[in-house]
């Protein structure tokens, strides 16, 4: 490697760091994909089994096909040209894609369900814009990079790429956000009627929810930083980032197997529909303390009934 320029050396060394790491995360992400596969399989949620097993599948492509191509520009032949239309890196970034469409769908998904209500589509109008806009640029992307000759250099792949990136980023932002509004306003609520010592399960499910995008967003951050600025650091997150993107809802997807998050929207409105006092019906007897006790006694049962629901979501 003697030979090599100080620019392509350097281009050399971040694609193998990426690709060390790229590798230790996919353990990691095996260990966990494989535990999910286990608590799935036994509680009988196949939809949930067939999305983590295609997740993996996909996954193990991207990794397989990555690293034999590293091996032959880094060992076998580092003088080769990093050409995008080459077939590994055709598979390599198609199978990149399918994964960012499949992860960034779950997390609409998830927002879906946690925005249940009259208002459902009015505030999911945007997202799934943002959603439909970043699988046309990613498919775009796709089709330049498999042209003869295409480089990351090229305008068109700069262009469809940061707004690709761009848009994939947006939408985990605003997903995040409309997801920790809803979930703060069922806490506040449940709050509002049982104290300030209810409504945890929210909070649990919030944080889970917040980590894993914050985790995403910033390496789609740093990638796209990275790729505006013809950095060659590009190659040591870009890896990374294939792996960490289907990390991201197998943490969600452990909750739900272990029982611990909400897995549908019947789930939230039960959860929901028992935080209403009941109704006061004025008794026959028209005694002030008749009343009283009639009303004491709906608070009561609402709230029994309401502590009774919290303490099953806990215990999932």
């Amino acid at each position: 490697m003697s030979g090599l320029s100080p620019a392509f050396q350097a281009l050399q060394d971040d694609s193998f760091v990426g690709t060390v790491m790229a590798s230790m995360l996919y353990g990691a992400y095996l260990c966990l994909a494989l535990c999910n596969i286990y608590h799935l399989a036994r509680s009988g949620r196949r939809i949930l089994l067939g999305y983590t097993i295609t997740l993996l599948c996909i996954t193990t492509v991207y990794m397989g096909v990555a690293l034999n191509y590293a091996q032959k520009q880094l060992i076998d032949d580092p003088t080769t040209p990093d050409l995008l239309s080459v077939w590994p890196q055709v598979v390599v970034d198609s199978a990149y894609s399918i994964n960012t469409w499949l992860t960034d769908a779950y997390l609409l998904y998830r927002c879906f369900i946690v925005w249940s209500g009259d208002f459902q589509i009015v505030i999911l109008f945007v997202p799934i814009l943002v959603y439909l806009g970043s699988v046309a640029t990613s498919i775009t992307l796709l089709i330049f990079t498999a042209n003869p000759g295409a480089s990351y250099s090229s305008h068109l792949v700069q262009v469809f790429g940061t707004a690709n990136w761009s848009l994939s980023l947006a939408l985990n932002a605003i997903v995040t956000i409309l997801i920790a509004t809803r979930l703060l306003w069922y806490r506040s609520r449940v709050r509002k009627a049982l104290g300030n010592g209810h409504g945890q399960v929210y909070m649990s499910v919030l944080a889970i929810s917040i980590e894993s995008a914050a985790l995403y967003a910033a390496f789609e951050l740093i990638v796209l930083v990275t790729f505006l600025t013809n950095s060659a650091t590009e190659n040591t997150f870009f890896p990374m980032t294939g792996n960490i993107q289907v990390i991201v809802p197998n943490l969600i997807i452990l909750r739900i197997a272990k029982g611990k998050s909400f897995t549908t929207k019947a789930t939230i409105e039960t959860a929901m529909s028992h935080i209403v006092f009941a109704p006061f019906e004025k008794p026959p007897d028209t005694s002030i303390g008749s009343s009283t006790q009639a009303e004491g006694k709906g608070l009561k049962q609402s709230r029994s009934t309401l502590l009774a629901k919290e303490e099953e979501l806990q215990t999932a």
